[in-house]
């Protein structure tokens, strides 16, 4: 009887995350009445506890509920997420994983604490068919039930990647028919995104893939969201813009669409190739794309790059071309390029950057080299 609450209806109380895990509700960052307070229209806010319902009893939180993983660290919890019988719990900076399998709370712990893994915004985050993925200045990073990895490594540089997340409010939103996360850059001012396939471990970049966006137009976008169906959708704000006669300052709901459409210009980026030896020297001769062609316009080899040891530095090649593929496209070619000299490495990148408006599609990349056996200076 010396309870003041056992539940969030009060008014004032509250709470900013909630997930349901193992017939058990969440909640974190929470305004909530102990009894320590003269009057029950006050309550106390405990930005780092994170408070369990009974088992089954979704809406009643005891007081006794609760979990002070790091109590007084500057950080407030963001958002809440499980998986694996795994509770994520962000915070701005830092991710804690709690193992709560267990159907008593005594048994309950803390399974790993990943600095820097937080998360600014509690959209910033989505949940798919591989595990829980979340985007921060530091990178995209994936929990996969076991470990969390780093998909941005080897892939987009540390500038690049803190230069698309600097407003720290991208949007995330995971397409399960296809298997991609979509990182929309910003919810504010929503233009550009990157694509990650968890298929193939790839991103792309789609430049003003926001809806209707423009150069002129960048529309304020909500967080996404899969219907029951699994369709992935959003909102969107037209603000002052008329959009197809349907009125400004009003919200269009709008799905994503995998359907291909005419594109401009592109950049495929390969990850860094070290041939599985990081501690050898390799001669690099030349390239071979196998490729199709569907444009009658060809891919000089200033539109092929290379990048040596991670070193944000790219190179033309000085020979070699991609022109329409025989079969006016329909067939495969070999395209062989060439650097103006051999070249030593420890590990290689590849990057087709065309300025011509093409349809081009990649098969394979092959490289031809040999290990050099000297030290690495």
């Amino acid at each position: 009887q010396s309870t003041k609450q056992i539940s969030f209806g009060d008014l004032g109380t509250g709470y900013k995350t909630a997930i349901v895990c193992n017939r058990r509700a969440f909640v974190a960052n929470v305004l909530y009445n102990e009894g320590q307070l003269s009057s029950s229209e006050e309550f106390d806010h405990f930005g780092d506890r994170i408070m369990f319902s009974q088992i089954g009893k979704y809406d009643t939180f005891p007081n006794t509920n609760f979990i002070d993983v790091t109590v007084g660290d500057g950080e407030d919890y963001v958002k809440l997420e499980s998986y694996s019988d795994r509770l994520l719990a962000y915070k701005q900076r830092t991710l804690q994983i709690l193992n709560v399998a267990s159907p008593s709370p005594s048994n309950w712990f803390l399974e790993d604490t990943i600095e820097f893994g937080g998360i600014a915004q509690p959209y910033s985050i989505c949940k798919g068919e591989a595990g829980v993925v979340w985007a921060n200045l530091n990178g995209l990073f994936l929990y996969n039930g076991g470990n969390v990895r780093n998909l941005v490594e080897g892939k987009i540089s540390a500038n690049d990647w803190a230069t698309f997340c600097a407003n720290k409010t991208m949007a995330l939103g995971y397409e399960p028919k296809e298997d991609q996360v979509i990182i929309m850059d910003r919810a504010d001012q929503a233009l550009h995104a990157y694509i990650y396939n968890l298929k193939t471990s790839a991103f792309s970049y789609a430049k003003h893939i926001a809806p209707n966006s423009s150069g002129s137009f960048t529309p304020i976008i909500t967080n996404f969201v899969n219907t029951s169906k699994g369709q992935l959708v959003s909102a969107y704000d037209v603000q002052s813009t008329n959009l197809a006669s349907a009125g400004a300052n009003t919200v269009h709901f709008t799905e994503w669409d995998n359907d291909s459409t005419s594109l401009g210009h592109f950049k495929l980026t390969t990850a860094d190739y070290n041939f599985n030896s990081p501690s050898t020297i390799k001669k690099i001769y030349k390239i071979y794309i196998h490729y199709r062609s569907t444009a009658d316009v060809t891919i000089t080899a200033a539109m092929v790059y290379y990048q040596v040891n991670q070193n944000n530095t790219w190179t033309a090649f000085n020979s070699g071309s991609m022109a329409r593929s025989e079969s006016s496209g329909a067939g495969y070619d070999i395209a062989i390029f060439t650097p103006s000299a051999t070249f030593e490495c420890q590990s290689v990148a590849i990057k087709i950057e065309p300025t011509v408006t093409t349809g081009l599609y990649i098969n394979d990349i092959q490289i031809e080299y040999r290990e050099v056996r000297k030290r690495v200076s």
